[in-house]
């Protein structure tokens, strides 16, 4: 019994600071909220203007370079996923090269130019 009090206890505790913990996310200010346990950035409503994209079965949404995923009846602020395509790059992107290779980073997020398209790959080393 006194196991099950402190796990309710700690759930509750854990409860409260997820919703204490409340942040306003600079892209497009709206109201995100991190979760304690897992820094997990959330928001309820998708900014105007958003893309929607297919990808594995998922879909993800853009706007500008950021990404999201549908989440728990909202929206989890994520990394996009390597090998998504995309037609265009947000606007605050740069060129940059690696042994020879040409990136496009914006971000933080790499694609590579694939004939119309841009993929999403990892960072390059």
């Amino acid at each position: 019994m006194k196991h099950s009090r402190l796990t309710a206890l700690s759930s509750a505790l854990i409860l409260a600071l997820s919703v204490s913990a409340c942040a306003s996310h600079g892209h497009h200010g709206r109201v995100a909220q991190v979760r304690a346990n897992k820094n997990i950035k959330i928001v309820k409503v998708l900014p105007a203007g958003h893309t929607t994209l297919q990808f594995s079965g998922v879909s993800y949404y853009r706007f500008g370079g950021v990404y999201y995923r549908p989440y728990r009846g909202a929206f989890q602020i994520v990394t996009a996923p390597v090998g998504l395509s995309v037609t265009t790059l947000p606007k605050k992107h740069r060129l940059v090269r690696v042994k020879k290779q040409r990136y496009f980073v914006a971000d933080g997020v790499y694609y590579k130019k694939s004939g119309k398209r841009y993929i999403v790959v990892k960072k390059p080393v």
